[in-house]
């Protein structure tokens, strides 16, 4: 695992990074043996399960197109469709197998279907929940989650959930992974790209009429030296 800085991420950042990972961990889940962990990578003191087991690594977030725009009466609300990249890292017994049915399946109508029915009825679940230690006691089943945009209020801006919808997965691929014990281990990943749809909602003031008022000044006329 990599060691970090220890600052935690923004708050505008969490949501997304949440359930994106959320959403991506239940549609693996689906697909692996029953009992397999899947958590986040590049956590500290986190130590590698024993056995099958998976790793999400978030890789970037690249704009698809110029943000969207448009206002309410009290709101300024922007949109952007971003591609969101994730590496799905599979270690142990049937990891090839396992990349292999995920890259394929992700790229087809069922998952498609499967992350609306996910963002319909889920909220985002918390990244300190990605770890070993609890990947056994979270479900995919949680309260509504927002898909409107919310009232903003005062300065900062507020955030709208993303949608999540796949997008494509590359070709798995298998890498040199070598134990503690000096061993070689399977490990096979694949690329996970999905589009998200962000929504900004910022206050913003408007008037709702415009009066005129004509007011008479006097007007002082100067002669100009030549």
């Amino acid at each position: 695992m990599v060691q970090t800085s220890g600052n935690a991420a923004g708050c505008l950042s969490q949501p997304v990074t949440a359930t994106c990972l959320a959403a991506l961990r239940a549609f693996v889940q689906l697909l692996l043996p029953q009992g397999t962990q899947v958590i986040r990578a590049q956590q500290n003191h986190v130590a590698a399960p024993l056995g099958l087991f998976a790793l999400l690594t978030p890789l970037n977030r690249q704009p698809l197109a110029t943000a969207k725009q448009y206002c309410t009466a009290n709101t300024h609300i922007v949109t952007v469709a971003e591609n969101y990249s994730i590496q799905l890292s599979l270690f142990g017994p049937g990891a090839a197998e396992a990349a292999h049915c995920i890259a394929t399946l992700f790229k087809t109508d069922w998952a498609c279907q499967f992350f609306n029915n996910w963002v319909a009825q889920n909220t985002p679940v918390p990244e300190s929940g990605l770890t070993s230690q609890h990947a056994s006691t979270l479900t995919p089943q949680a309260a509504t989650l927002q898909t409107t945009p919310l009232q903003a209020t005062g300065g900062q801006p507020t955030l709208t959930p993303a949608h999540i919808s796949p997008l494509y997965a590359t070709a798995p691929q298998k890498t040199p992974f070598i134990t503690g014990e000096n061993q070689f281990e399977d490990h096979w990943f694949t690329e996970l790209h999905c589009q998200l749809n962000t929504s900004f909602t910022l206050p913003q003031t408007t008037a709702p009429a415009a009066y005129l008022t004509l007011a008479s000044l006097p007007l002082t006329l100067q002669d100009t030296p030549a």
